[in-house]
């Protein structure tokens, strides 16, 4: 009997042994197969297919506001290169291709980038076509609004290889600019328009990703049937709307905005500067379509509240 028992346990031991190796033998193909990345497809600001064949390590780009963007989302190691503008400390070290309309071509080839960022504006330009001469893959942006704004956010995220990142960033900042849009709605409502450039006059219609944040904050643009995001005015154009408040980005070297518009023969004349209905802001960050618009349009919302009451608007 024990003689059984023993040769029961041994034929058991042994089945133990060939079930353990055939596992081992079926788990070896699963290991030892290599990792096969899947292309990245995106359609870029001009409507044209982009495609990577993995995620992009190597960014060169002439918009500081997708630079910004790589930040936010934990990508700036990945920025290869970038203009003179682009000063933040995390991207320092990223090679510096100058301006962002002449970058130098030969920083720019030098930085070996897998990924090269431009305005739609620049798709016919020589440095763009020598990118796609070298195959090397080119986004074209063009932030019309911002539509095209989270639009960008949602693309680079997928070119990076970090879309549950972006979507959740950008679902942040739909919520931030909806909280806002919350607080304002029992406010008052001013016709506000961002002035870009005094001398050309030149302005963000209403049609502009700057417009529409700034209708968020509270302000209606006062140019609704001006065509083009970013269009040029007569002083006299301008002046024949005129504006509740006017919205401008800080002077350099000292002085508010709203002292020089009242020495401007013109200026002095608009009711906004008038009673000093005139806000500023950081202009640099508001030329800058990113992950950050939620609190430039809480900081417009807060001044917009403080100078309504000189417009003379109470409803």
């Amino acid at each position: 009997m024990s003689g059984d028992v023993a040769v029961l346990r041994r034929r058991f031991r042994e089945r133990r042994t060939r079930v353990a190796v055939c596992v081992a033998l079926l788990a070896v193909p699963l290991l030892a197969s290599p990792i096969v990345a899947r292309p990245i497809t995106v359609r870029d600001g001009a409507g044209l297919v982009v495609t990577l064949k993995a995620p992009a390590r190597r960014v060169a780009s002439l918009i500081g506001s997708t630079v910004d963007i790589m930040i936010a989302l934990g990508a700036a190691d990945r920025v290869a290169a970038r203009t003179r503008y682009d000063t933040a400390t995390a991207v320092r070290r990223a090679a510096d291709m100058g301006g962002g309309i002449d970058p130098s071509v030969e920083v720019l080839i030098s930085a070996r980038p897998d990924l090269f960022i431009a305005w739609n504006g620049q798709s016919a330009t020589p440095v763009v076509s020598r990118m796609r001469a070298l195959g090397v893959p080119v986004y074209l942006v063009d932030t019309k609004d911002t539509l095209a704004m989270f639009a960008t956010i949602r693309d680079l995220g997928a070119l990076l290889g970090m879309a549950p990142k972006a979507t959740a960033a950008a679902n942040t900042l739909r919520v931030e600019l909806r909280a806002v849009q919350a607080q304002v709605r029992t406010r008052p409502r001013v016709k506000a328009v961002y002035v870009i450039s005094r001398s050309p006059v030149i302005i963000a219609a209403a049609k502009s990703y700057m417009a529409e944040l700034i209708s968020v904050a509270g302000g209606d643009n006062p140019f609704n049937d001006v065509a083009g995001e970013f269009p040029t005015l007569s002083l006299e154009a301008f002046i024949a709307r005129d504006p509740d408040v006017l919205i401008m980005g800080r002077r350099d070297g000292g002085g508010t905005q709203l002292a020089r518009l009242r020495e401007t023969p013109g200026w002095r004349d608009l009711r906004a500067v008038k009673r000093g209905a005139v806000i500023e802001v950081d202009g640099e960050q508001w030329g800058r379509p990113t992950l950050r618009s939620g609190a430039l349009v809480r900081d417009v919302a807060a001044q917009l509240r403080l100078v309504t009451p000189l417009t003379g608007i109470t409803k």
